[in-house]
């Protein structure tokens, strides 16, 4: 099911945008340091087990004169305070000479344990991918189950370090796609704020064992701040290399903590 073109895309996510940002000044002073108690923003940390929703544009330049948009909509649960999932649904445009295709792309279901002792934190998940997408170009084809591990270390309540690995395998769905099995680690460095700000390192390696195989590696930067209390606003750019087709990334991302 075709859904519009990008400008669609691009416009829903502008206007959500400005509709957060836009009062940003006169709320400034109720963004106090830290949002919370801690001095930090919460959301930032991968061992943050909290209550959220995130809406998340994002901008891939690639090879062969292709473009992608794609629009993100993901919601978190804590269900206590070590265990939590998540749901989160893609809307992405396809665009290239002659062409551009909008769909839905494939549903993705979490759930992850947190475990803290001291400053280290260790987590585990597991991610289910639904085939929902409506177009080979935005979708897999293919039910995967994916097992994630990882660990926190909290240098001070503002600086932390994570490292962690994820494997991909895709376990049912159209034959007439390429199987799924993918190994990835990632690393993360973020320094936090005591004015609800925060910069963030990602770098990410990946390698793929079935059909041709290809490794890539991808490189982000992260500037984000705390608009208020309960509603923080990202930005990050980035680029890939060794077997990857993109060339330069982009994307925003507007949570609300609930």
């Amino acid at each position: 099911m075709k859904l519009g073109t990008g400008s669609t895309l691009s416009s829903m996510a502008m206007a959500l945008a400005v509709s957060v940002a836009v009062p940003q000044a006169a709320i400034a002073q109720e963004a106090s340091p830290a949002s919370d108690e801690q001095g930090t923003a919460p959301g930032v940390n991968p061992k943050d087990n909290i209550t959220k929703a995130e809406a998340i544009f994002q901008y891939n330049n690639l090879d062969a004169d292709l473009e992608t948009f794609t629009l993100a909509l993901k919601y978190d649960l804590a269900f206590n305070s070590k265990w939590g999932g998540n749901v989160e649904l893609p809307f992405t445009t396809l665009s290239g000479p002659g062409f551009s295709e909008t769909d839905v792309g494939d549903l993705n279901l979490r759930v992850r344990n947190v475990n803290t002792n001291g400053p280290v934190s260790i987590l585990s998940a597991v991610e289910v991918v639904v085939p929902t997408a409506g177009s080979d170009l935005t979708g897999s084809g293919k039910w995967q189950v994916n097992p994630v591990v990882g660990a926190v270390y909290a240098f001070n309540q503002q600086t932390f370090a994570f490292v962690g690995y994820k494997h991909y395998f895709s376990i049912a769905g159209d034959e007439a796609r390429d199987d799924i099995n993918r190994s990835e680690v990632r690393a993360l460095f973020a320094r936090l704020f005591a004015n609800a700000t925060w910069t963030l390192g990602d770098v990410k390696y990946s390698h793929s064992y079935e059909g041709q195989e290809f490794d890539t590696l991808d490189l982000e930067v992260e500037y984000g701040s705390m608009i208020s209390k309960s509603v923080a606003l990202s930005g990050r750019v980035g680029t890939s290399f060794l077997d990857s087709s993109r060339d330069f990334g982009m994307s925003l991302n507007v949570r609300k903590i609930f």
